[in-house]
């Protein structure tokens, strides 16, 4: 009856959990995508738009054009395309389920494994309705974040069910499961070690004989060679995510000292956001050197305390070691020291699993260094309560900042105002919303604070060409494509720019840099078309100008262009013929019926 009741409890608990993420993420279901990524992973990625196509499944196992090998987390996406199609509703219904699926998970995990109720309760919800984890769960191209926790916790109860029954098959359900982590998210690499330290605590695997003695070195061997097929597994996923080229940027950018100091500041900021979850973004530019090396070291000395004194206060409470050492250890994949991206010296998305480290110290640390008195367990409860009340409203306001791409980085914008990332992408957003002043204000300010940004610069030249601005876009536009030659966008606003400027020889050689870069550009062999057409080149103009309309046949001014070629080489039979069925297909407000029928009119006169 009693070992009823606990399951009784255990699922009231555990629905209780559910109930309250979703309450903190539910409004989550009315955001958009954002154009952070967003783009490259499902509303312009080509992989994914035929939802679970089979050729696209198959392709998605070496699929790395966003620099990371995770095909598992494509399907996912397919799943969701082919389920809701571009409706972003459903795509954050997904990640909203999975996250409570690895709160509820994460519960029975530590329940099992440390015969804890509430203990393991408050590391759940903590975990569940942290504002740090708003990012993995209401950013669609985070999937791979908590899709790659479900299969590691499952893992993690696998194991348990392995260590409790040791046999073949058991083992190999642990493998299976790593591995599929693995396929959504490589930052699991550290998970085998993660296996040691539960070993140690809760699970109390490790031998207690003097460590150096026989009876220890049998016990603990058995413990690492039960585990070779996973770091088979690790192996054999390092060597495939190396070719994805998982650093976009090269390590000579930042010198070791310089990413060692980055590396401690961040650790010490995921600590400090833990406990004062502020000023949350999607993206942390690093910092300058001048604060960076101080900072580092004060970050240093803070670590190695926190190290010291778990490992002294292990035999009291091994839950404090354990837990420092599976935060540290399952972030380091992600440290600057082994992981760049661009010029982010973090991100929210990388505490997901590593914070249930700092949550089990909370958890088990707290209880264990006060005193043992009703009231101490009163004052614990109601601290508990209320700082869970606290991140509750935290995480809930964290969810309306990415509504949509012109809240996320206003909020950023204003958090970090010299953030050149948010501003560049406050300007897309605003362009695309028609407010044409602001985003160029935008866009300038991220070229002066990052003088280097192509994007921010190909941004500001695109977007001053469209206002008619021509000399003023040329220079930014001229620079984007001195810093990044292989800039296809680039290329093709700075070749219209010189185009309008008579520079025509000048715009060519930027559409076939387009065209060689973009081949299937329909603008790029249009404008080129255009302006071959311009210089009298007829004929290579007819060629071009036919490629952009196969590729987009609704761009109609490269089609009256092809009449204009035709009728350029002496073919006017045929120039008149292709504008009479061109006009067929026009509706009649169409505003190039009017020019149609005005070529056909001289055409018929001459």
């Amino acid at each position: 009856m009693a070992h009823r009741s606990e399951r009784r409890t255990d699922v009231l608990i555990a629905l209780g959990l559910a109930a309250v993420v979703f309450l903190a993420f539910v409004r989550v279901l009315r955001n958009g995508f954002v154009n952070y990524d967003d783009p490259i992973y499902v509303t312009a990625n080509p992989l994914v738009q035929e939802g679970l196509a089979l050729e696209r499944v198959v392709e998605a196992l070496t699929y790395t054009e966003v620099f990371n090998w995770h095909p598992m987390t494509w399907w996912s996406i397919m799943l969701d395309v082919e389920l809701f199609g571009q409706n972003p509703a459903g795509h954050h219904l997904t990640g909203l389920l999975l996250h409570m699926a690895n709160t509820v998970l994460l519960f029975l995990v530590l329940r099992r494994m440390t015969g804890s109720l509430w203990p393991s309760a408050f590391v759940a919800l903590l975990f569940g309705i942290h504002p740090l984890h708003v990012e993995p769960v209401a950013w669609v191209s985070s999937r791979k974040d908590v899709l790659s926790g479900f299969f590691f916790i499952l893992m993690l109860l696998a194991y348990h069910g392995y260590v409790r029954k040791p046999g073949i098959v058991r083992g190999l359900v642990v493998g299976v499961l790593f591995a599929l982590g693995l396929m959504a998210k490589a930052m699991l690499v550290t998970a085998p070690f993660v296996l040691f330290l539960f070993d140690y605590w809760p699970l109390r695997r490790f031998s207690e004989a003097p460590f150096f003695s026989k009876a220890a070195f049998r016990q603990n061997a058995r413990l690492v060679l039960e585990k070779p097929h996973l770091f088979a597994i690790v192996a054999l996923v390092s060597v495939v995510t190396s070719k994805a080229g998982q650093n976009v940027v090269s390590f000579e950018d930042y010198p070791l000292h310089y990413r060692m100091a980055n590396t401690s500041v961040a650790y010490a900021a995921y600590m400090i956001q833990t406990v004062w979850p502020s000023k949350l973004v999607p993206f942390y530019q690093i910092r300058g050197e001048s604060i960076l090396f101080w900072r580092g070291a004060i970050s240093s000395v803070v670590l190695l305390g926190i190290f010291v004194v778990a490992f002294r206060t292990r035999k009291r409470c091994p839950a404090l070691l354990v837990g420092w050492l599976l935060f540290v250890g399952m972030l380091m994949p992600v440290n600057m020291l082994i992981y760049l991206v661009g010029s982010a010296s973090r991100a929210d998305r990388y505490t997901y699993l590593p914070l249930i480290g700092l949550f089990i110290m909370l958890a088990w640390g707290i209880p264990a260094f006060l005193p043992e008195s009703p009231r101490t367990r009163v004052g614990i409860r109601i601290a508990a309560i209320a700082a869970l009340a606290a991140l509750f409203c935290c995480t809930v306001r964290q969810v309306g900042h990415w509504r949509n791409s012109i809240t996320l980085f206003e909020h950023t914008v204003k958090a970090y105002p010299n953030n050149a990332l948010a501003h560049n992408n406050l300007g897309i957003a605003l362009d695309e919303a028609g407010r044409k002043v602001e985003a160029v204000a935008h866009y300038a300010e991220a070229v002066r604070l990052f003088p280097y940004y192509p994007n921010a610069l190909c941004n500001l030249g695109t977007s001053l060409l469209e206002r008619g601005l021509v000399d003023d876009a040329i220079a930014p536009l001229a620079q984007a494509v001195t810093l990044k030659p292989a800039y296809a966008k680039a290329h093709l606003a700075l070749g219209a720019a010189l185009a309008r400027k008579g520079a025509l020889d000048m715009a060519i050689y930027h559409f076939e840099q387009t065209i060689a870069l973009e081949p299937a550009d329909a603008r790029a062999h249009a404008n080129l078309g255009a302006v071959l057409l311009q210089m009298g080149d007829h004929a290579a103009a007819l060629e071009a100008l036919r490629t952009a309309v196969k590729l987009d046949p609704n761009d109609m001014e490269a089609a009256v262009n092809i009449a204009l070629a035709l009728a350029g080489q002496g073919e006017r039979d045929n120039a008149a013929a292709h504008l009479e069925t061109l006009l067929r297909r026009l509706p009649d407000a169409h505003p190039v019926r009017s020019k149609v029928k005005a070529l056909l009119g001289q055409l018929a006169r001459e």
